[in-house]
């Protein structure tokens, strides 16, 4: 034993001077449910394995979940389950079969999203009503959230029933994928008649976690989860910023009605268009897209298609300020499309919309609610997602680096003490540069020599001895997104 033998040595063991990072992304399902799990309570972590058991087989939030998981296993997603409005009514949509078959074919079609496939087989020689019988008996096999059967006047025309009460199926339709029939003509009638909100009394109270992303189906109370992430934005001694996203099925007017009268930066509405319908139950194509987007802000996830460029196959901070447009959705192209001047139109009201392509749909511009400041003065400073979410990891990044540097710190107006904790205003400005120049490195904030000089010159920290507390005012230009390139061909029959 070498204990007691001289000279005595002392090596302690403590964390390196690595920077702190950013927190786990975690995500937050509001939606019908009917399982175990207690209403309006919120379940944290939930797990494939026990998601029917606690929402119930079928259910929006069961649906809403087991659809995230399809493209992200990666992060954590707590639940709350929200009873069908009581007195309320289901939305109810239909099918029209018109003529006889003169050929044998398969019909292929999509109730309500393009993940709710149905096929039916039909027979040359049979008759609307015949067919009617065989489409319904169909849907009702599939397990999907719809119960087909056929109207007492019409025989040919099939209704389907919504499973659930409320808002949330408006607008629904039937995508035939199939491009014709011989003898027969098809006629899907858009779903109506949904009515009825989800009793949201007290739903957020108590609830401390951060949540980055919020879902919610058309039946929550809009302005509830708006209220619950605005008064989130800059909280006291913490970072728990986050953002909501819903579907909004309409016309360009009444979406735009809608937009117009909210101003939000903590809210992002994607804009399912009559004139530019895409087959999607609403909640499961939001779903779809706070999956992807959680996944491009995880660390070291593997992106895969989501993105363009090889350099940024895997995920991080950096991907805050990484365009969405462009990533691509699931969903089948649209039948009709509107002109890119209505887009620019939609974006500036609010909205964001998923927009054809060749094969399919991708992400168009993502914009949030918000339009003008405090005082009613028009402002684009948080209008694009990607602004808030740049927003977001800066101050997150800034929050915890803070936190973990100056934890045990002396403060002082005066010279520093070599040897022990102490900082004053000047090594606190210089900590922060050093901050703004991780942030240039993550292509969140601006970089370049005139970048930083301008920072340096704006930035202000002074102390209040008395308290011992830094103020500290620091303009950080971010980084914007590519959005756009206006340019002019100059055309001549001689060289310049």
């Amino acid at each position: 034993m070498a204990d007691l033998q001289a000279p005595i040595i002392n090596w302690q063991i403590k964390k390196g001077e690595t920077k702190a990072g950013l927190e786990e992304q975690r995500v937050l399902i509001i939606a019908q449910g009917a399982g175990t799990a207690p209403f309006k309570e919120l379940q944290e972590d939930v797990q494939p394995t026990e998601v029917e058991a606690l929402f119930g087989a079928g259910t929006l939030a069961t649906r809403a979940y087991q659809n995230f998981r399809k493209y992200n296993k990666a992060n954590e997603v707590d639940i709350i389950s929200l009873q069908e409005p009581v007195g309320g009514t289901a939305g109810q949509g239909g099918f029209l079969i018109e003529g006889t078959a003169t050929e044998n074919k398969t019909l292929n079609y999509r109730i309500g999203d393009d993940q709710f496939l149905v096929s039916t087989t039909i027979i040359k020689g049979e008759t609307d009503a015949e067919i009617a019988v065989k489409i319904a008996t169909d849907i009702n096999a599939k397990g999907y959230p719809f119960t087909a059967s056929l109207d007492g006047v019409d025989l040919s025309l099939v209704l389907i029933d919504f499973d659930f009460k409320g808002e949330m199926s408006n607008g629904l339709t039937v995508s035939v994928d199939t491009k014709r029939v011989a003898g027969i003509t098809f006629t899907p009638v858009a779903f109506s008649g949904g009515a009825g909100s989800h009793d949201t009394a007290d739903l957020f109270d108590g609830i401390t976690k951060r949540f980055h992303s919020v879902l919610f189906d058309e039946a929550m109370n809009f302005d509830d989860v708006e209220t619950f992430l605005q008064g989130r934005v800059n909280l006291t001694n913490t970072v728990k910023g986050g953002s909501g996203f819903k579907m909004l099925n309409g016309t360009i007017s009444t979406t735009k009605a809608f937009a117009d009268s909210k101003n939000s930066q903590t809210m992002t509405v994607f804009a399912n268009l009559d004139e530019m319908k895409i087959n999607a139950l609403p909640i499961l194509a939001v779903s779809e897209f706070v999956a992807k987007r959680a996944l491009r802000l995880t660390e070291d996830a593997v992106l895969g298609d989501l993105v363009i460029e090889a350099q940024e196959a895997f995920g991080g901070i950096e991907k805050a300020s990484l365009p969405y447009h462009n990533t691509p959705m699931s969903y089948k192209k649209p039948k009709k499309e509107i002109i890119i001047e209505q887009v620019i139109d939609l974006n500036d009201s609010g909205l964001s919309l998923i927009v054809p392509t060749d094969t399919g749909t991708t992400l168009g511009s993502l914009v949030t609610l918000y339009k003008r400041d405090g005082t009613g003065v028009l402002d684009t400073t948080f209008k694009y997602l990607n602004a808030m979410d740049t927003s977001y990891a800066i101050q997150e990044y800034l929050f915890n680096n803070s936190q973990s540097e100056f934890g045990q710190t002396r403060a002082t107006n005066g010279d520093l003490v070599e040897g022990v904790a102490m900082t004053n205003p000047e090594s606190v400005a210089s900590y922060i540069i050093g901050l703004y120049d991780d942030l240039v490195d993550f292509a969140l904030a601006q970089g370049g020599a005139d970048a930083k000089k301008s920072f340096i010159k704006t930035l202000e920290v002074s102390l209040d001895a008395t308290t011992g507390t830094y103020s500290v005012f620091a303009p950080v230009a971010i980084v914007a997104q590519f959005r756009g390139l206006n340019g002019v061909v100059a055309i001549s029959y001689t060289f310049n």
